[in-house]
This record gives C-alpha cells, sequence and structure tokens, in this order.
C-alpha cells in the first residue's frame, strides 16, 4: 500500500509579532495566544495578546514582522 498524504492537517500554535525600529533593531516581541489553522483551508482568526507594549516601543516601531510558529499539529508523520 502506497503512502498517501493525509486529507486535513490541523495545526496548533501562535502568532508572534516581532516589533523593529527603522534600522532593523527589535525592540520587542510579543506572542499571542494559541490558535488552531486548518491547512487547505480558509482560516479567519481574530484576536488579542494580552502583553502590555510600553509607549515608548510603539512610538519607535516602525516594522512589525509576524509569524505562526506551530507547537504540535494532527497528523504530522513523517515519511
Amino acid at each position: 500500500m502506497a503512502w498517501r498524504p493525509p486529507d486535513q492537517v490541523m495545526y496548533e500554535g501562535h502568532f508572534e509579532f516581532t516589533l523593529k525600529d527603522a534600522d532593523g533593531f527589535v525592540l520587542m516581541k510579543v506572542a499571542a495566544p494559541n490558535e488552531y489553522l486548518s491547512a487547505g483551508s480558509d482560516n479567519s482568526v481574530q484576536g488579542t495578546a494580552d502583553e502590555t507594549i510600553p509607549s515608548s516601543v510603539i512610538v519607535g516601531t516602525k516594522h512589525v514582522d509576524v509569524g505562526f510558529v506551530v507547537t504540535n499539529c494532527n497528523p504530522c508523520e513523517a515519511k
């Protein structure tokens, strides 16, 4: 029997926001609560992060990088 990819994969993880100044230096990183995303589907997410961003960081922020950090997936089997 040949291996077939799963029909659906569910990812658990969180969004991470990296706030940078005009020169690209990291001022702060903020992680949001866990989200669940399904591969191959339209995923809508809306939420808030609990961490407070100081006004000095807000004023100095010129770029925000966003990434999704995967902490678990189902099924995730290496073949």
